[in-house]
């Protein structure tokens, strides 16, 4: 399912792209570490707290003005 983030009021706007972003930072630090397994559950914290934003029980595919920013 494809959510256009710029559809989205601006609190939850801001809600989702902050879990977002705190996504990518640990992903980015885990591959500077070589070490995924140490922030997995911390990834996987931030990924349910966006589905859980959206009301989705599955991972939803974000777009800011056509271009995907997530996942």
């Amino acid at each position: 399912m494809e959510v256009k983030i710029e559809s989205l009021d601006p609190e939850l706007r801001f809600k989702v792209r902050l879990e977002i972003s705190l996504r990518k930072n640990a992903i980015a630090i885990s591959n500077l570490n070589n070490d995924l397994e140490r922030y997995r559950y911390y990834i996987n914290e931030r990924e349910e707290r966006i589905r859980k934003l959206l009301s989705l029980t599955t991972d939803p595919v974000i777009t800011l003005e056509g271009k995907q920013i997530y996942p």
